[in-house]
């Protein structure tokens, strides 16, 4: 036809424009089936596709769900036990999928104690040597986990975390910082090491006289007390700059032990009695700082003063220098260990068997007696079955507990939580109906309604509403605002200048000066 039509052009009789006009309705009709039926393929197509696209997101949701709804269960067996992992388990339900039980389990958690921040050694996390205890840098930036045979460094920004070279086989090697950061020392099978700080690069390796040895860093200078295995005695060397080492001293019966970080002071118990002497003149007798009725079984200094353990499972702290009472008792537990801060202000006590938890006392006060501790919850899963030592972060702010498999470091700077008042249920109380914060955060104001006796003959009453605000700058004092009559349902708002607080009344809005009046 496009032939035909192309050789003649025009001219056509009627027969023939009636043939062209048909093949061409043809061809259009034709091109507009084709057209249609690929438009409803596509459709069809879509439609499939979006029919597919909808199970698949309903499948995945509906995956996402039960994950979460796995994690959720996971989270509430360990809320009780351990408040850490329970609220890991309950934020990764919380990014599979939003519900409210699941914000709920995660504030339960928040409330149980501060959580940790767990970093996990050894196999399977990885090749290296496990963590029994550890030590940190003078200045926070490092810390070193002592294992079997190898020390382990990591960096405070996390960039560093690698095993140094090993020492010979379960010599249970222990590690000190220098005062300026500048070194690690270590002693382990028999063998002092020394390396540089930030490459840990290996310096120097000596020997020692047994292989039960470990390093004192103070502020004069490098020590060494080895254990004698033949003599039954303790060798107190002191190690200079240039590698050369003097000894200080021999005591017989192994004694328990210390140094003060000022490197003046080696405290040492004999039965229940505790004596102190000097460094600087080891000749000169040691002076005696006081006696208990049971024996001392560990010697431990805290900061300028003197703690000791008793084999009853108290601790007691002493003054080094002049007459005074000491501080304490200090309970602990059966397995029990301590440990202080830097300063000698804070003490640590945690047991070293499940169930774990860690029992901290702010020593600041100075108090003849020991206050009551505040008590951080600690790992519990059986992953963590141990906790051999723990450490004060150099500043106070953490501390770190080692669980063999895993070192957890527990923020210090979380204040306990306390209750302002009893607003159920107690007395003529009948509950807090409403509440909010000032935008300054630095008062907290609430509705509580209570009921109230009409007269002492009857006991009819009536109720009201009372507008309490709390001084939290102020440490949380008390004052009421206002009383208005009973409020069921009652909303709350304060204006962003801090003058007034608006409460919703039946036909209208009370506002009410937070200054008073």
């Amino acid at each position: 036809f496009v032939a035909w039509r192309e050789r003649y052009p025009g001219g056509l009789t009627e027969v023939e424009e009636a043939f062209a006009s048909a093949m061409t309705s043809l061809a259009t009709r034709r091109k507009r089936v084709r057209r249609l039926a690929g438009v409803a393929v596509v459709v069809v197509f879509a439609a499939v596709a979006l029919i597919f696209a909808g199970l698949w997101r309903s499948s995945v949701a509906e995956t996402r769900r039960a994950e979460a709804a796995k994690l959720l269960a996971l989270a509430q067996l360990q809320l009780d036990v351990s408040p850490t992992e329970a609220l890991a388990y309950v934020t990764s339900s919380l990014e599979l999928a939003d519900a409210g039980s699941a914000r709920l389990l995660a504030l339960e958690a928040l409330a149980g104690g501060p959580p940790a921040t767990v970093l996990e050694v050894g196999p399977p996390a990885d090749d290296g040597d496990y963590a029994h205890t550890l030590v940190f840098s003078r200045d926070g930036a490092w810390a070193a986990f002592q294992g079997y045979e190898a020390i382990r460094v990591v960096s405070r920004d996390g960039r560093v975390n690698r095993c140094l070279e090993p020492f010979s086989s379960q010599s249970n090697p222990s590690a000190a910082f220098d005062p300026e950061g500048r070194y690690l020392f270590a002693c382990g099978g028999g063998e002092l090491r020394t390396w540089s700080v930030p490459d840990f690069e290996l310096l120097d390796s000596r020997p020692l006289p047994t292989r039960r040895s470990y390093p004192i860093v103070t502020r004069s200078g490098l020590y060494v007390i080895s254990y004698e295995a033949d003599t039954d005695e303790i060798v107190l060397s002191a190690n200079g700059s240039d590698g050369t080492q003097t000894l200080v001293g021999r005591m017989d019966g192994r004694p328990p032990c210390a140094i003060d970080q000022q490197g003046r002071w080696f405290a040492f118990a004999r039965g229940s009695e505790l004596f102190v002497r000097s460094l600087e003149s080891w000749q000169d007798p040691p002076r005696r700082i006081g006696s208990h009725e049971v024996p001392v079984v560990g010697v431990r200094f805290a900061g300028d003063r003197i703690a000791v353990e008793l084999e009853s499972g108290e601790i007691w702290i002493w003054p080094v220098e002049g007459a005074g009472e000491p501080l304490g008792p200090f309970p602990t537990r059966e397995h029990g260990r301590y440990h202080f801060d830097a300063a000698g202000k804070t003490l640590g006590e945690y047991a070293s068997q499940p169930p774990f938890s860690v029992n901290v006392w702010n020593l600041g006060s100075g108090r003849s007696t020991a206050g009551p501790p505040r008590r951080v919850p600690v790992l519990a899963n059986a992953r963590y079955e141990f906790l051999n030592g723990a450490r004060f972060a150099p500043d106070g702010s953490w501390f770190a507990t080692a669980h063999v498999g895993a070192v957890a470091f527990w923020p210090l700077t979380h204040e306990d939580s306390k209750i302002l008042a009893e607003g159920v249920a107690s007395g003529t109380a009948l509950g807090f109906r409403e509440l909010s914060f000032t935008p300054d955060g630095r008062f907290l104001i609430a509705i509580l309604a209570e009921r109230m006796e009409s007269s002492r003959q009857t006991a009819a009453g009536y109720t009201q509403s009372r507008i309490e605000v709390w001084d939290l700058e102020a440490g949380g004092p008390k004052r009421t605002l206002a009383v208005l009559p009973f409020l069921a349902v009652p909303q709350l708002a304060i204006d962003p200048l801090q003058r007034f607080v608006a409460v919703s009344i039946p036909g209208g809005v009370a506002l009410v000066p937070l200054a008073g009046g």
